[in-house]
């Protein structure tokens, strides 16, 4: 299948199997549209590649693209609730801080920075 108007017909008379299908991987339908219009334009933007199987390729790109957005909002929920050490400086050591703190001996200055030193020499 190489015609757009082809792929176009095609994904018409499977969009509303497409936005179930994606449906229940995303879990909202207005999400699972957003799933298969992406799906749609990534399906002509190689129309001139001809597909075997147009309707188990469309399937297939609405399922990862579905994933992906399903890894997405994990990974923004995750943020939202940690948000990075760096919007809160001082609050948190980071992991070479911890291990500089554990490996100096230096009580003065703090030991970050006597570390600092110690961890960017080459005899390490």
């Amino acid at each position: 299948m190489t015609d757009n108007a082809a792929r176009l017909q095609l994904y018409l008379d499977h969009r509303p199997a497409l936005i179930n299908y994606a449906k229940v991987v995303v879990g909202e339908h207005a999400r699972a549209e957003d799933v298969v219009q992406d799906a749609f334009l990534r399906f002509c933007a190689n129309a001139q590649d001809p597909v075997e199987q147009p309707v188990a390729y469309l399937y297939r790109i609405v399922r990862n693209l579905a994933l992906d957005a399903v890894r997405r909002q994990a990974t923004e929920k995750r943020q939202q609730k940690m948000p990075a050490q760096w919007m809160h400086p001082g609050q948190q050591l980071s992991p070479e801080q911890r291990w500089c703190m554990a490996t100096t001996q230096a009580e003065s200055p703090p030991p970050w920075q006597g570390c600092r030193n110690k961890c960017a020499s080459p005899s390490r």
